[in-house]
């Protein structure tokens, strides 16, 4: 059952265009991918979309996050932290999705802590977090 639903897995997403490649629910997508076919090419599928369009970078983070209810009841997108980083890390390399970020958001991703800044939009914050993350456990690795 898992070889059928891993090789229609990979047949729709060869016929998909690049804006609905990383929809909501892309990460179960790439974990049975992962599990019943081939984890390295899911991992090469993302990397190299990535990288051919660094703009979708911030797409396939934001499937990674969960929904989270402020004391108002405003629904909004939670926080990108270390699980979500570790989730998404598992299907790309780190340095491929900070580089894309980089090219997509410029200077503006680079902080000094982490951001909890509601008030700026879903997108930059999220970057913001996922370089902060990054960057920590670059700074871990030299040590």
């Amino acid at each position: 059952m898992g070889g059928v639903l891993y090789a229609r897995i990979v047949e729709y997403f060869s016929n998909q265009s690049l804006n609905d490649v990383f929809k909501h629910n892309f990460h179960i997508i790439l974990s049975i991918w992962a599990n019943y076919g081939d984890a390295d090419s899911a991992k090469t599928y993302v990397q190299e979309k990535i990288q051919q369009n660094p703009h979708l970078v911030i797409k396939y983070l934001l499937g990674f996050l969960g929904l989270a209810q402020s004391a108002d009841g405003v629904i909004r997108k939670a926080e990108l932290e270390e699980r979500e980083y570790s989730n998404a890390t598992r299907f790309c390399d780190p340095e491929i999705i900070y580089n894309a970020l980089k090219e997509t958001f410029g200077d503006h991703i680079d902080v000094t802590e982490y951001p909890y800044d509601r008030d700026m939009p879903t997108e930059l914050s999220t970057a913001q977090q996922f370089c902060w993350i990054y960057k920590r456990f670059q700074e871990q690795e030299s040590v």
